[in-house]
């Protein structure tokens, strides 16, 4: 199945079902003098975003990033930063996915990350350690567009909601 076929689930809005999700905050939704924006969240798969996301968190978070629906606010300046960051390495994945540098990123990927429950079940479910390896390859644009729309959220976000007076980029993760 060709990487257009299948994408980690990702939506513009608050959506429930999907549980990883950032908003932008201000000093007002802060102090309660405002509500929260659910239409600017973006809603992203668990699983996935833990697993392929959460090494960007991690290194330009400024802090301890709290789990358990914890309320997370990454300054502007470093989600840029980490926006950035996802640019460059999925660049580096679309030209040369053998790159050493891409090293800690890629022992995160796993095929049943990239295809459907019923493709892996099909085709991956009994492969060799070595074939799902050449899978992830194969449909690393899967990857590439995720951090490509997160990097997108990001931006976007920051360039509508900074003249706002908005502040941080708010992550919650359920576990």
């Amino acid at each position: 199945m060709p990487d257009d076929v299948y994408h980690i689930k990702i939506k513009n809005g608050h959506n429930k079902r999907l549980r990883f999700w950032f908003a932008p905050v201000s000093d007002k939704i802060m102090n309660a003098r405002a509500d929260w924006l659910d239409d600017a969240e973006l809603s992203c798969d668990n699983i996935s975003t833990k697993e392929l996301v959460y090494p960007f968190i991690k290194k330009h978070f400024p802090g301890e990033f709290k789990w358990r629906n914890e309320l997370n606010l990454m300054p502007f300046e470093n989600a840029l930063a980490m926006a950035r960051e996802m640019r460059r390495v999925s660049k580096l994945m679309k030209r040369n996915f053998t790159d050493p540098r891409l090293a800690s990123y890629k022992r995160r990927i796993t095929i049943d990350l990239l295809v459907s429950e019923q493709e892996y079940e099909e085709r991956f479910a009994n492969a060799s350690e070595r074939q799902k390896r050449a899978a992830v390859a194969d449909h690393i644009g899967v990857v590439t567009e995720f951090y490509t729309a997160i990097a997108d959220y990001i931006e976007d976000t920051v360039e509508e909601y900074e003249p706002k007076g908005f502040h941080s980029i708010a992550i919650y993760a359920p576990h």
